[in-house]
C-alpha cells in the first residue's frame, strides 16, 4: 500500500544545486519512496518501506526502541526540509506512535536514484524523522505488528507531499532483542522490562 498525496507549486526562484529549488519548478512535490535507515555499523543502510516489508526497531542513546525514516523527494525547495513521521494502525487509522519531526537541507542521491534528493548526513540520524515507537504505553504491540508508516514532507515554500506505507516493525536479532521484544511487545507496562 502506497498513497501519495501533493499539493501544487506555490512559485519559487531557482538556486545553486543542493540547497535551492531541485527538480521541476512547474511540476507537485514527488516522492520516490518512503525510506527506513538501518544504522549497523555507524553506516546508514536504506531499506525502501512498503508492501508489509519488514523494517528495524532501533534503540537510540536516549534509549527505547525507534524507527529512523525519511523520503527520497523532487520538485521542491531543498533547503529546510522539514519531515514528520509518525505510526498508524492499518485497520482503525488511529496514531499507535509519537510522532517525530526533522529539519534538514537535501542532497542528491546516489544512482540509480540521482534524480531524486533526500536529507543530508544520512549517518548521523539526526537529519531524519526518529520515530519514537517503544515503548509501547498503548499496550497495543508494535514489534511483529502491521503498521502504516506516514510521512509528511514540507518545503520553505509551503509545497508538501505525504506519504503512507505498510510496514511490519520488528526487533534487531542481537543483544537487544529481547528488550526490544518486552517494550515493543503488546501489554506493556512501565518497569516491566527492567532486571
Amino acid at each position: 500500500m502506497l498513497v501519495v498525496t501533493a499539493l501544487g507549486p506555490t512559485g519559487c526562484s531557482s538556486e545553486p544545486e543542493g540547497c535551492g529549488f531541485v527538480g521541476d519548478e512547474a511540476g507537485k512535490m514527488e516522492v520516490a519512496y518512503p525510506f527506513v535507515l538501518d544504522p549497523g555499523d555507524g553506516v546508514a543502510k536504506i531499506i525502501e518501506a512498503g508492501a508489509g516489508n519488514p523494517v528495524p526497531l532501533r534503540q537510540p542513546v536516549q534509549g527505547g526502541f525507534v524507527i529512523y525514516t525519511g523520503l527520497l523527494l523532487r520538485n521542491l525547495d531543498g533547503c529546510r526540509v522539514t519531515m514528520r513521521a509518525q505510526l498508524k494502525d492499518p485497520a482503525t487509522g488511529n496514531v499507535i506512535s509519537n510522532l517525530d519531526q526533522r529539519q534538514a537541507d537535501l542532497e542528491r542521491a546516489p544512482s540509480p536514484h540521482d534524480d531524486w534528493w533526500r536529507p543530508i548526513d544520512l549517518d548521523s540520524l539526526s537529519t531524519v524523522p526518529n520515530i519514537p515507537a517503544c515503548p509501547d504505553a498503548l499496550g497495543r504491540g508494535i514489534a511483529g505488528q502491521p503498521a502504516v508508516l506516514e510521512i509528511t514532507a514540507t518545503d520553505s515554500k509551503k509545497r508538501t507531499a505525504t506519504v503512507a506505507a505498510e510496514v511490519l516493525p520488528v526487533c534487531p536479532d542481537n543483544e537487544l532483542k529481547a528488550a526490544c521484544e518486552c517494550s515493543c511487545g503488546p501489554n506493556f507496562m512501565p518497569g516491566q522490562c527492567e532486571s
